[in-house]
């Protein structure tokens, strides 16, 4: 591009000087040829005047031709001119050169007529070739009578070799100035050319994505300020796509992150996004199913629907779903339809929010509240029951009443159980019963969790051992650790048989202390191991009851460890026992300890 807009403007100037100079030339070729002609006339008129009447004097009536060819001559060579004088009757009576020949392209005059219409300045040309001389014809007079005529002839070949060195020397200043002029015209065509040439070559880059390139600025005219415009829009493209980049970037993350999975599709039904919440949800890959049709999503036909009906036009819509691939879920799905800015649809989005833990938690909570009514209203219908027959004449009979009073203490007692229980779960779950975490000896703990229920054990028959070495510690609550054993070791000896035995053990591994009650009752079946841990769940509800259990003790349990930042698992056989595992931190956490 640099060569073609160099030579552009090269080839330009030159033909215009070309032109201009040619002109030039022609003109002053003919101008100085003109003016020659006009001196050579001018000097041949004196001239002539001045011959008259030298010749004047030489006239007489026996003139014969040939008479003055002496003073022809020699007035012919001081002015460089041919004379020819005629007679009256036209005859050459002198002649400066050959006598008696006659001028090229002259003609004789005959008479006397002809000598007077001769008379004046005339230009003689031959029948072939550019005109010769110039001629200057006069008359001569004598007793006031024309007797005869001078001509004076001057050749015109020093006007043409003026009017050619003219010519060659304008030619020769054309040569020198069209070299000069390109040379300057090819420097100044490059000076444009070359940032042009740049600025072309920045278009292209930044055409490709190349936003680096810039074009250096060496002067303040045009070109320059187009230059430097060039560069300032290259830096606001550079400026405006790095802030669309971090949108993107803060958008991609915002949606990657999101825990609601996204679905977006183009106008004609094919997915353009679908982030990480979705994989999850669908158990798919994005490069599954990018640039596919919305139905590849067979898990939820329903969402596809939607989506489809927002694709048409429909307003936005809001359905809850249920789809068992690759699990069992509940999802709350909004659709709507995606405008361009004229308003036009340019797709439709479809946001996915799992809310099967929220129904779990609902259902939990209607649960626990139907618990907790039932197992408050059991033995508050027990007391009330037993207060009216004692109020009816139960208590005038001892035995009668003695029984009733036991009974009553009994409910009473329940009915302080669970009141107590439910008050720490609660307390647990609102965080208001946060771990004092002391480094203690295990051992100590299960000891005294051991000794708080041995009188139970033996009306059980239930032997309780302690295998947990003294040495072995862990950062935890102690007050909330011995409840911990005392629910495992509670619910242990209730569900096992006469004869049987409960075994607690404690081992260290790296960083964890892993602490086990293990018994030999009637186990637990593998359908409820996930629920044991539920709130109210039992897994037989009539035996549970009639040996004074709440429903709420794994659950403070498993809320204990978790506020601890250990984990609770249970490995059972129906027939064989169970066994619980509580996994503790064995050290002082590095936060804890640089508070401390």
């Amino acid at each position: 591009m640099t060569g073609q807009i160099r030579w552009k403007l090269t080839f330009t100037y030159l033909i215009v000087i070309f032109i201009a100079m040619s002109i030039l030339g022609l003109t002053l070729s003919y101008l100085v040829e003109r003016q020659f002609r006009h001196e050579v006339r001018i000097a041949l008129n004196a001239h002539a005047q001045l011959l008259r009447s030298r010749i004047e004097d030489s006239f007489h009536k026996n003139i014969k031709p040939g008479d003055l060819n002496g003073i022809c001559r020699v007035l012919g060579g001081k002015i460089r001119a041919r004379i020819t004088v005629y007679g009256r009757d036209g005859a050459v009576l002198g002649d400066s050169e050959n006598g008696l020949i006659e001028p090229e392209g002259s003609e004789v005059p005959k008479s006397v007529k002809e000598l007077r219409e001769g008379f004046g300045c005339r230009i003689c040309h031959s029948e072939v070739r550019e005109p010769s001389a110039i001629t200057v014809t006069v008359p001569v007079m004598r007793g006031g009578r024309t007797v005869g005529s001078v001509k004076l002839s001057a050749s015109l070949y020093e006007a043409k070799q003026a009017a050619a060195r003219t010519r060659r020397i304008i030619l020769a200043t054309l040569v020198l100035i069209s070299i000069i002029v390109a040379g300057v015209t090819m420097r100044l065509a490059g000076s444009i050319a070359e940032p042009v040439s740049h600025m072309n070559e920045m278009a292209r880059q930044m055409a490709s994505g190349d936003l680096s390139q810039r074009v250096q600025v060496n002067s303040k005219d045009e070109v320059g300020q187009l230059a430097a415009s060039l560069n300032l829009m290259a830096d606001r493209l550079q400026a405006n796509l790095d802030q669309l980049d971090q949108e993107r970037d803060r958008m991609e993350t915002i949606l990657t992150s999101m825990a609601d999975g996204i679905v977006v599709t183009d106008k004609s039904g094919a997915i353009t996004l679908f982030n990480r919440a979705a994989e999850r949800l669908f158990g798919l890959s994005s490069e599954q199913v990018i640039e596919k049709q919305i139905e590849v999503l067979a898990a939820l036909p329903e969402m596809s629907d939607m989506a489809r009906r927002m694709l048409s036009g429909a307003k936005p819509l809001r359905k809850e779903l249920r789809t068992a691939v690759p699990a069992d879920r509940i999802l709350n799905v909004h659709a709507a339809a995606v405008h361009d800015r004229k308003g036009d649809i340019a797709g439709s989005v479809c946001v996915l929010a799992d809310v099967t833990e929220v129904r779990r938690q609902a259902e939990i909570r209607k649960d626990f509240v139907a618990n907790v009514s039932h197992e408050l209203r059991t033995p508050v219908a027990s007391i009330r029951a037993l207060v009216g027959a004692l109020q009816s004449g139960a208590w005038e009979d001892s035995a009668i009443a003695e029984r009733f009073l036991s009974s009553l203490d009994a409910e009473a007692e329940r009915l302080s159980l669970l009141l107590n229980d439910l008050l720490n779960l609660s307390e647990l779950e609102s965080g208001k019963m946060q771990p004092k975490r002391t480094i203690v000896s295990l051992g100590e703990i299960a000891e005294e969790a051991a000794a708080g229920l041995s009188g139970k054990a033996r009306q059980y028959g239930v032997r309780v051992s302690v295998d947990v070495p003294s040495d072995i510690t862990a950062y935890v609550d102690k007050r909330q650790m011995l409840q911990v054993l005392q629910n495992l070791i509670d619910n242990a000896v209730k569900y096992t048989g006469d004869s049987g035995f409960v075994n607690i053990t404690a081992a260290e591994t790296d960083g964890e202390v892993i602490l086990s009650v293990r018994d030999t009752g009637v186990g637990i079946p593998p359908s409820d191991l996930d629920r044991i841990f539920e709130r109210f769940y039992r897994v037989d509800k009539a035996r549970s009851r009639q040996l004074g259990g709440t429903g709420l003790g794994l659950s403070i349990v498993r809320d204990i460890v978790d506020a601890h930042g250990g984990r609770i698992t249970v490995d059972s056989q129906v027939g064989a026992g169970s066994t619980f595992t509580i996994a503790l931190p064995k050290a002082l956490p590095e936060s804890d300890s640089q508070s401390g």
